[in-house]
């Protein structure tokens, strides 16, 4: 059994234009294990005073289980922001999944997601999918995974309308080592509209990890979102760069 514990603070961040509740990257972070259990729990914190007031507080939690050819994760996250003194941001979810190895290289996906992002018109978002992964490469700190997965989106949003729409979400996810120390990690989702394509999300969620030692490590984190229908008065394009540590124990 392997338990992993992993706190992360926050150096710096800067948000610009916020766009409807966007893709969450599932596939990446999570404490590796072969069997048993592995946990890891995340936290970022980010304040600036003086001209400007920000605190942006950010959790999540992964606990993975493996054995034989199954593995299950679950994750909980929630990010909140306040800025002269009033909230900017405040959203939460949860993801259930499920893997299990059937080839070589491939593996069945199946997941269950719930979040909210009220803050940015969505009152809760249900997704249901399933689908398969393929690992093209797996080699010592060198990974490149695809995958394809049909999915069912609900939204309720703040004007009490609903939503429902199915949408062919694939992702591509690599890891590749920078140097002796350091490793890349990159995510790419796009989720059109299975009826209306033109109906898109886009994201990309990037990482890089360098240790400082056995245990402590300097992360630096970019992430862009991008929705070709984003409700009134919300902009389609997000990104936001954080700079921080990680500590696993």
């Amino acid at each position: 059994m392997i338990r992993t514990c992993a706190l992360a603070v926050t150096l710096c961040g800067l948000v610009v234009l916020p766009v409807r509740a966007e893709i969450l990257d599932t596939v990446s972070g999570g404490a590796p294990v072969d069997s048993g259990y592995a946990a890891q729990v995340e936290g970022r914190l980010g304040a600036t005073g003086g001209n400007s007031d920000l605190t942006d507080l950010s959790l999540s939690g992964t606990v993975t289980w493996r054995e034989g050819r199954d593995a299950v994760r679950m994750m909980a996250a929630a990010d909140f922001a306040v800025s002269g003194g009033e909230t900017v941001r405040n959203a939460s979810m949860g993801h259930l999944r499920h893997n299990r190895d059937f080839a070589d290289r491939f593996a069945s996906v199946l997941f269950a997601q719930i979040q909210r992002d009220p803050m940015q018109s969505l009152t809760v978002r249900f997704l249901l999918g399933a689908g398969v992964r393929f690992d093209v490469l797996r080699e010592d700190r060198r990974t490149l995974s695809v995958g394809l997965t049909p999915m069912l989106e609900t939204d309720r949003i703040e004007d009490g309308g609903q939503d429902t729409i199915v949408r062919v979400s694939s992702f591509c996810r690599a890891e590749v080592p920078l140097g002796e120390r350091a490793t890349l990690d990159g995510t790419v989702f796009l989720q059109p509209g299975a009826a209306d394509p033109g109906d898109a999300r886009g994201m990309l969620s990037a990482s890089v990890r360098s240790p400082l030692s056995e245990r402590l490590s300097l992360v630096l984190r970019l992430k862009m979102a991008w929705d070709s229908e984003p409700p009134p008065d919300v902009e389609s394009t997000d990104w936001n760069l954080r700079a921080g540590f990680a500590f696993r124990m």
